[in-house]
């Protein structure tokens, strides 16, 4: 509702600009609204958002107001504190203003978003992290990061003479050592003295850990390219990556790290639950059997189904699906959580137990009662 408002009045100043210079009140109005529209998108993914401000640009068609509402959503992503909000910055860069469809109104602009792109780019969420080679305090060639078995790792860009660095790493210090699961840590120093480099690794990088292997690097001589590679205009910067390397958090400091590590160890643990392969439990639950055009209600064995979804009744997500259920083949079993819950609180732990039923609906398939797809959906 509020996408279809902005967008409705956008375009009516618009259409009243192709014949006249947009007014200052409205124009203000229309930025008013716009701000409001960008709080609401908040909560979404970096992807939803960059559709989204798209969809508000194009909508635009008098060059003025475009270019207004092009640079207010590009300095918002900038210089949001929301992570990921990066990707929505460069998206913008990337499709409107590097093709100079849209103008920058001040000079060096242009400039400005694309070093801000280049630096960037390749560090943003989801992306591998950048392969590196650095040296370590030996001069000896080391890879950045080497990832190995089953950790994750954190790489920290710091320097020696940075107060925030040091602030950090007496927060560091004391979180590290609690850590229980693998963890690489690379701490990069990003200045050039090599002698207070040594000397703070001995007298401050003192981190006592089973789970935490620690990795000292460097490049005094810039030919990692490291700055461009995870945007390293500052210090201190951090990031967190998977076991497959796979940028997880970046722009983090102690609590955050804190936070996304363990969430992504519990989530591990849920996605972990009943893997692909094993065979469901043979619980009888009440529930809905839907077979193309038939739908018919009792107690069913898990086993028999070819789909199981686990959903609630007032979750508008979980209706949508059930509204595309019957364009598959095979069996659908609907189970509503719900009402197991106020009928049969044993199973339902069991349930719980046995798969990640963490955000409904979630959708599994099975055949001859093994499972052979986890978080599906019926829509196409």
């Amino acid at each position: 509702m509020i996408r279809k408002t902005i967008a409705a009045i956008i375009l009516s100043l618009a259409c009243f600009a192709a014949s006249a210079q947009v007014d200052s009140l409205a124009q203000a109005q229309a930025m008013e609204l716009l701000e409001q529209y960008i709080v609401t998108l908040d909560p979404e993914t970096p992807q939803v958002k960059s559709r989204e401000v798209d969809f508000i640009i194009e909508t635009c068609t008098d060059s003025l107001l475009r270019q207004a509402v092009a640079e207010r959503l590009y300095d918002h992503y900038v210089t949001s504190s929301v992570m990921g909000d990066e990707e929505v910055a460069i998206h913008i860069y990337d499709n409107w203003f590097k093709p100079h469809l849209i103008e920058m109104s001040w000079d060096g602009g242009l400039l400005n978003a694309a070093f801000f792109a280049e630096y960037n780019r390749q560090s943003l969420i989801g992306n591998k992290a950048p392969q590196l080679v650095m040296k370590d305090r030996y001069d000896e060639d080391a890879p950045l990061p080497d990832l190995k078995g089953d950790a994750r790792a954190v790489l920290f860009f710091y320097d020696t003479d940075c107060y925030k660095c040091r602030a950090e790493i007496v927060k560091l210090k004391e979180y590290l050592p609690t850590v229980v699961v693998p963890l690489e840590f690379y701490a990069v120093y990003t200045g050039i003295r090599k002698d207070k480099w040594e000397y703070f690794i001995d007298t401050e990088w003192d981190i006592n850990s089973e789970y935490v292997t620690m990795h000292h690097l460097w490049d005094r001589s810039l030919e990692s390219e490291f700055q461009i590679a995870y945007g390293i205009t500052e210090t201190p910067r951090m990031f967190l990556l998977g076991k497959d390397g796979t940028i997880l958090g970046r722009r983090l400091n102690t609590d955050a790290l804190s936070q996304m590590l363990d969430l992504a160890v519990f989530q591990e643990t849920l996605y972990n639950k009943c893997p692909i392969g094993t065979k469901v439990p043979a619980m009888r639950l009440k529930g809905i059997m839907v077979k193309g055009d038939k739908v018919k209600e009792g107690n069913y064995c898990l086993r028999k189904a070819d789909y199981v979804m686990f959903y609630s009744p007032t979750c508008s997500h979980c209706q949508q699906e059930i509204s595309h259920c019957a364009d598959y083949p095979g069996k659908k079993l609907l189970i509503d959580m719900d009402s197991l819950g106020e009928t049969d609180p044993e199973k339902l732990y069991k349930l719980l137990d046995t798969f990640d039923l963490s955000s409904l609906p979630h959708i599994i398939s099975l055949k001859k009662g093994r499972v052979t797809g986890k978080y599906l959906t019926f829509i196409e």
